[in-house]
């Protein structure tokens, strides 16, 4: 292709300083319709795509290969749970998602939006199992497959619905990067700041404080990509450490009278210490993070509470989030 061509280091550069500026700009309100935009994007793009690459691979005469027409698509049973783990634990305790339902102006208008992601969830789905199935097709050994959805919308669209695909993909990016920043932003400003360190804040000390947390947290997010080898990889963490270390102690919250603070807090740190210590030895048996964190971090929540509930037997998880 043609162009000007920019280095990995420029992209992501301009990448987090346009993330940064959104999320710093206008908080959830910006977020909220960046994010509205970019489902329009993803859904609109993906679903004018699908055809045309159709029509591409039919041409060739291009099919999948033999081990992607198995059930498993040639993975073993450990990989599949590897992979489906980390994405549904990240489902069932996604702050992103529980802060656009508590946002809502009531509870009815919090149904609707639920139900408007779950129909958005199942259209992007399919668009995009639809996508990368045709690109299976024609890039049977490509080397880095994190890439297919970038490589097909340069070798095989034309200009506009290349653009379109393109754009589809940085809206992905964007509306997931504005999003945790602005969550974990506001998880410090509310919970470390405002709670232990100035607690009678104003609304303007805890504004200054989200904005300058939420510039640090870029770069370390941006530290961390560098530390990994791919997209993937990184993605399969950060699920895996949000729904290992974060996860079970909501679901205990909602629905155990019986677990502790203490609990709670120890599923945290053996939940998050798990995932860095597996990532950093290398996935050793090529057994995924999530197989081994999240058990690790409900076998430490019900200990951790078994041990401490008859030294504080009125005092549960639950209290504790309600207290903050």
């Amino acid at each position: 292709s043609s162009g000007v061509e920019i280095s990995h280091g420029v992209a992501l550069a301009i990448c987090t300083i346009i993330i940064a500026v959104i999320t710093v700009g206008g908080g959830l309100v910006s977020v909220a319709y960046s994010d509205a935009v970019s489902a329009l994007l993803m859904v609109g793009g993906f679903f004018a795509a699908i055809p045309i690459l159709m029509a591409a691979a039919s041409a060739q005469g291009a099919t999948l290969p033999p081990e992607k027409m198995t059930i498993t698509g040639g993975m073993s049973g450990w990989e599949l749970l590897g992979y489906f783990l980390p994405s549904l634990a990240l489902m069932l305790g996604d702050q992103n998602m529980l802060q656009r339902f508590a946002s809502a102006k009531n509870s009815d208008e919090a149904k609707k939006s639920n139900i408007g992601m779950f129909i958005g969830e199942i259209l992007v789905i399919i668009s995009i199992v639809l996508i990368v199935t045709q690109a299976a097709k024609l890039y049977p050994t490509l080397e880095t497959p994190s890439n297919v959805i970038f490589q097909v919308a340069v070798d095989y669209l034309p200009l506009v619905f290349g653009a379109l695909v393109m754009c589809a993909c940085m809206a992905f990016i964007v509306t997931t990067a504005d999003s945790y920043l602005l969550s974990s932003a506001t998880n410090l400003t509310n919970d470390v700041y405002q709670r232990y360190i100035n607690t009678k804040a104003t609304d303007k000390q805890k504004m200054l404080v989200l904005r300058a947390t939420i510039v640090v947290f870029s770069f370390i997010a941006v530290a961390l990509t560098l530390y990994f080898p791919t997209v993937l990889s990184l993605q399969m963490t950060a699920y895996t450490m949000y729904g290992a270390a974060i996860t079970p102690a909501i679901l205990f919250a909602l629905f155990s009278k019986k677990v502790t603070p203490a609990g709670g807090m120890a599923g945290i740190l053996v939940g998050g210490l798990a995932t860095i210590i597996w990532t950093l030895m290398g996935t050793p048996y090529g057994i995924q993070c999530a197989i081994v964190a999240v058990p690790a971090s409900v076998i430490a929540i019900l200990v951790v509470s078994a041990v401490t509930r008859c030294n504080d037997p009125k005092r549960s998880l639950e209290a504790l989030y309600q207290d903050n």
